[in-house]
């Protein structure tokens, strides 16, 4: 459920609640892990990661391309106060990085 919020909200990541809802599928319902691993939005994610332990050059541009712009929409357009943007930048800086972290696959 967070993944999918995480779709449109800059401050939640989807990466990481969809790797691991995929992880607890795996563990406890092999029927939800199928439908997780076969969703037409998450499901190339998933397999990426399950089968190469890391993620596509283009998912990762993609995934920081639209986060930064929700985060810089945000941060110059919505939010008000200096430390709610210092805060959403923090976050994203964050995300950032441990999207990176992640092996890149071809």
């Amino acid at each position: 459920m967070f993944a999918f919020i995480g779709v449109v909200l800059p401050i939640i990541p989807t990466t990481p609640f969809v790797l691991l809802s995929a992880a607890c599928y795996y563990k406890g319902s092999e029927r939800l892990h199928s439908w997780l691993s076969h969703n037409e939005i998450f499901g190339p994610i998933i397999r990426d990661y399950e089968e190469h332990e890391g993620m596509r050059k283009a998912t990762k541009i993609k995934a920081l391309t639209m986060m930064w712009a929700a985060v810089l929409t945000s941060a110059l357009l919505i939010l008000d106060t200096l430390t709610m943007r210092a805060l959403v930048v923090l976050i994203a800086v964050i995300g950032t990085v441990s999207m990176l972290r992640i092996k890149t696959i071809e």
